[in-house]
């Protein structure tokens, strides 16, 4: 997979593509800490400037559609990055941490608004095998989708400082029982009621 990233990279700047790679965008959540690390940023200047986040993965057999885990994935980046986009939030390794519109400038040369009223933020997800390709897109940012993300950090975190505290026996973690760990790859989740009762049911 590494490999296949280091490939690609080279393949969109040899294209002349304006490219982030490997850019990471730092937050706290209610006093946790919270990295989201993006594949690819495409930024592309202009009257309407655009900036689209790809999350890259590889895979020996492409699906028909995209994994729940990417999607959320993916939905975690592109809603960090609309919320903290004039905060200096952004690094690519190694660096300091600077404001969306000032790392672009550095790293590409192109001038980004200080504030998101004309730019649009997308994103995509781009499955490579080694004989196929499929990008599912577009993904929008949306204060839900964040909102899951940021709420999942949080019981990952609370879980972690439990465990490494010693009031929680790893074993003590709570998971999905009963459930397979490739449910979110299922093509069948759309109606199995093991679905019933999300976190966020407004999805």
């Amino acid at each position: 997979g590494h490999w296949f990233e280091n490939g690609v990279v080279e393949a969109f700047r040899l294209a002349g593509t304006s490219v982030l790679h490997q850019m990471s965008i730092h937050s706290r959540h209610n006093h946790i800490p919270v990295i989201a690390h993006l594949d690819f940023v495409f930024i592309t200047g202009g009257e309407t400037p655009h900036v689209q986040v790809v999350e890259m993965k590889s895979c020996e057999h492409i699906p028909d559609t995209a994994y729940a885990a990417h999607e959320i994935q993916l939905s975690g980046q592109i809603g960090m990055l609309k919320a903290l986009w004039n905060r200096p939030a952004f690094m690519i390794q190694p660096g300091p941490l600077r404001t969306i519109p000032e790392l672009v400038r550095h790293a590409c040369n192109i001038a980004l608004p200080e504030k998101l009223e004309n730019v649009v933020i997308d994103g995509a997800i781009l499955m490579l095998s080694m004989n196929d390709v499929r990008v599912f897109s577009p993904y929008t940012p949306n204060k839900i989708m964040l909102d899951v993300c940021l709420d999942l950090a949080k019981s990952i975190w609370k879980n972690a400082e439990q465990v490494r505290g010693g009031t929680l026996d790893l074993n003590q973690v709570a998971t999905a029982k009963g459930w397979h760990p490739l449910c979110d790859s299922c093509e069948w989740n759309e109606d199995c009621p093991r679905f019933d009762g999300l976190t966020a049911p407004e999805l």
